[in-house]
């Protein structure tokens, strides 16, 4: 009943004020931008010991996971061994069952496959990009101008994050970058590589330098950060599990730090490992070259070939204000692991 509402928390009132708008704009993204506009807010705290709070404010993609979430309808989801089983929470239900089946007959009608269109621009530089501001990954995008359609390389997490909200965030400069520019100066740098003696005895020349200098290696750093960020979810468990009241139960709080301590015995474990292995050391100059001339003969390929080239040869684009940082693999370790012939881009172990 409508007077039961004034009731209800804050945060239980925007969820269910979620379903109510969902139902009747039929849009995720009218949707998530009344919301926003109206000032109802998602509690940022996370759940289950979560390393990251939530962005707080409405979303396409959080809010497709409130629509689709049956613990509105006060079910619990729980794991009994390799299947998914449902019973009655012990919290109360947010939103009817009536609510809750429109939302899903209207998500469901909504799923549309874009059809795949051969006059896709073909992306050689998609899982490279990155800006050198923010780190976030630049994603293959296109736009309509006044030139007509133009292909970019542009900031794809931060657009979804913001594009309900009226207010945009400080973008990082340049926000997005004319594919038609990039991958050309990109492949000039290949081509260099390629057939220009000079160019790869300069690389590794610089490789041997950054070897010298480097004290960590980038997968020792990486599992020590994810070893970090386990132990903080597993002393936030351990805090929500003293303030527990007696009469809920804390055995979903015991599995999930029994699982976290899985995974921090195995983030351990690596670090070991690559603390032994040390530093990834540059291939010797002729077997580069060896590699290189496998290349070439893929170099006049299709846009495909190229960009297998591309990806094999390089770890990362970095997008500056003025220009392009290229970083090239050439550590020993890396190509042993992909071998001479291979045209498949491997983690980022080289120097």
């Amino acid at each position: 009943p409508i007077k039961e509402y004034k009731k209800l928390r804050p945060i239980t009132l925007a969820f269910l004020q979620t379903f109510k708008t969902f139902v009747e704009k039929k849009s995720l993204a009218d949707t998530a931008k009344f919301m926003n506009e109206n000032g109802y807010k998602i509690n940022r705290a996370t759940e289950g010991g979560g390393s990251k709070p939530r962005l707080g404010h409405f979303t396409v993609s959080n809010l497709r996971s409130i629509l689709t979430s049956k613990k509105y309808l006060g079910i619990r989801i729980f794991q009994d061994g390799d299947q998914l089983k449902e019973t009655k929470a012990v919290w109360p239900a947010i939103v009817d069952e009536l609510t809750f089946s429109r939302a899903q007959s209207i998500l469901d009608k909504g799923k549309k496959r874009k059809p795949h269109s051969k006059n896709r621009y073909p992306y050689l530089l998609t899982p490279l990009v990155f800006c050198h501001e923010c780190g976030e990954r630049m994603v293959g995008k296109s736009a309509w101008g006044n030139g007509g359609k133009t292909s970019y390389y542009e900031h794809s997490s931060s657009q979804k994050r913001e594009s309900c909200l009226m207010k945009k965030s400080k973008r990082c400069e340049p926000y997005r970058v004319p594919a038609k520019v990039l991958e050309p100066k990109v492949w000039e740098i290949i081509e260099k590589l390629m057939r220009k003696k000079g160019f790869s005895e300069e690389l590794m020349r610089k490789a041997k330098q950054h070897e010298e200098k480097k004290s960590e290696h980038h997968e020792l750093r990486r599992f020590q950060e994810k070893a970090r960020l386990i132990e903080n979810r597993i002393s936030i468990l351990t805090e929500r599990l003293s303030e527990l009241p007696t009469s809920v139960s804390a055995s979903p709080i015991y599995r999930q730090m029994e699982k976290l301590e899985k995974e921090q015995t195995k983030a351990q474990e690596q670090i070991q490992k690559l603390e032994a292995k040390a530093t990834d050391s540059p291939i010797p100059a002729m077997d580069y070259q060896k590699i290189l001339k496998g290349f070439r003969k893929l170099a006049n390929g299709s846009k495909e070939d190229q960009a297998k080239v591309i990806q094999s040869l390089i770890h990362r684009i970095v997008i500056k204000r003025q220009g392009f940082a290229a970083q090239l693999y050439c550590g020993k370790d890396f190509f042993a692991a992909e071998g001479s012939t291979s045209l498949t881009s491997g983690g980022p172990t080289g120097t």
